[in-house]
């Protein structure tokens, strides 16, 4: 048979020839499974195959390419002359990807990584879609009169506008990768139930970071605020496990008494001290376990006013989270009220081990933006308290903007003695927007109801204050 080549530099061997190929990194059917895996979880990568598959002809390969390119452990670049006509435009994507210099930098998140590999390629993918030839320019078998002829080299990107688009893209991916893993870990993480996300959930989680400007902000607090948290409570005194409670006679000198002791301070008083130590006669400290107390919830209040709006907000609720946190480690419930006035109470309530990553979104997502009442949500809170598990904590986050009536106060502080709940309160000053003389005539109202300590925070957007208002985690 006839031996020649193609246009395309293929050797054709009489009706035989080599197979032209789609995709610009060598790509086996496992591939394209692992990548139809991670679209079925990710509503966004189908989406945007859905919008510009129809435009653009390629479009379908070159995601799978952008993909593996991200993703495999070893992508292997096929050769130019290997692919069929109408994927140069593919070609020359992909080999400005990999000769990039933020590739590397990229690879190092996304490389056998489904969740970043997946955010990668919705960022890159946008970056350099607009360099993809239309269905005009594609090569036809069968053209109607008039038709322009084919032209492979108006499919090809101009080199300039090419490497601007990949360079961007690349950058912006890698931006983003950063910043989404730093998000989704403050989010996905906690000490006990510590989500540990597969791919899909990782995928759902970022969607709602990426569209929350609030989420985004909040995600940068909340991974300090739970550090500060465990570490204020790894800090904390360790008290033994055993109390002194009478007095015995035995022979342990470390628990003797001082007028057991005074004999030491005579010569001839030894002796007798000697004696009573072998007859076990010394006098000396009893002691016993110490019953282990079961702690109640933490309940935190989180004032959901117009004045707490921005990164008041964000500061109260990053307090907020770092309690969860707490609640995880001591094993207790946590319950979070969102309050504005009156009619205006949300309770979330997380048990320390049955809670997901997406609860605590919507708990984090959450603002009335109206008014205020203290009343309210303190009486909610002491619902929320059960009856058999005193020794509870409420702390109240709070600019402080409100007042409690007298009869309410004194019912309030009789049933927080009675059931030993300690109230703490955390006051955020600077970012109220009312005028100073109207909140100097509230200043002292969350010290009317608090019996703990009561945190006033001068300057939150300082990491020292920041240090100092989370002391509230030393408390609870």
């Amino acid at each position: 048979m006839a031996t020649g080549v193609n246009d395309h530099g293929v050797t054709i061997r009489g009706k035989k020839r080599q197979n032209l190929e789609k995709n610009a990194i060598v790509c086996a059917r496992y591939d394209k499974y692992q990548f139809q895996t991670v679209k079925k979880a990710s509503s966004e990568l189908r989406d945007q195959e859905k919008e510009y598959t129809k435009k653009y002809p390629t479009f379908e390969d070159l995601h799978q390419d952008i993909f593996d390119a991200l993703y495999k452990t070893l992508p292997k670049e096929t050769e130019a002359r290997l692919m069929k006509p109408g994927y140069e435009a593919n070609f020359d994507i992909i080999k400005g990807v990999l000769d990039d210099d933020t590739y590397k930098q990229l690879r190092a998140y996304t490389k056998l990584d489904e969740f970043n590999a997946a955010l990668a390629t919705l960022s890159l993918t946008s970056g350099v879609i607009d360099l993809l030839p239309d269905l005009k320019k594609m090569p036809r078998t069968k053209r109607k009169k008039g038709d322009p002829k084919d032209d492979p080299k108006s499919r090809k990107p101009d080199p300039k506008q090419l490497g601007k688009a990949i360079k961007g893209a690349m950058q912006g991916a890698a931006k983003e990768c950063s910043e989404m893993e730093e998000a989704v870990l403050s989010w996905g993480t906690g000490s006990g139930t510590a989500q540990r996300l597969d791919h899909s959930e990782k995928l759902k989680l970022a969607k709602r970071i990426r569209k929350s400007d609030k989420l985004r902000k909040l995600a940068k607090m909340v991974g300090r605020f739970k550090n500060l948290a465990v570490s204020k409570q790894r800090t904390k005194v360790r008290q033994g496990t055993e109390e002194i409670y009478s007095v015995e006679s035995g022979d342990n000198v470390d628990r003797m008494l001082s007028s057991e002791l005074a004999l030491m301070s005579h010569p001839y008083l030894q002796l007798e001290l000697y004696e009573k130590i072998l007859s076990k006669d010394v006098l000396q400290f009893a002691l016993r376990d110490r019953v282990k107390e079961t702690k109640g919830p933490i309940v935190a209040c989180i004032d959901n006013s117009g004045s707490m709006g921005g990164d008041a907000e964000i500061w109260a609720k990053a307090v907020a989270l770092g309690l969860l946190e707490i609640c995880v480690m001591q094993r207790r419930q946590f319950s979070g009220i969102h309050f504005g006035s009156a009619n205006e109470v949300r309770v979330f309530t997380f048990q320390w081990d049955d809670y997901s990553v997406f609860d605590v979104i919507d708990f984090a997502e959450f603002f009335f933006g109206g008014g205020t009442d203290f009343e309210k949500p303190l009486d909610t809170a002491a619902r929320v308290i059960d009856d058999d598990h005193p020794k509870a904590d409420i702390v109240m986050i709070s600019d402080g903007i409100c007042d409690v009536s007298e009869p309410w106060l004194k019912e309030f502080i009789q049933w927080r003695d009675e059931k030993e709940v300690t109230v703490f309160s955390v006051i955020i000053d600077p970012y109220c927007n009312y005028a100073a003389q109207w909140k100097s005539s509230y200043a002292d109202t969350l010290e009317k109801f608090s019996n703990g300590q009561v945190i006033r925070a001068a300057d939150i957007q300082e990491d020292s204050c920041m240090d100092d208002a989370g002391s509230i985690f030393t408390f609870v």
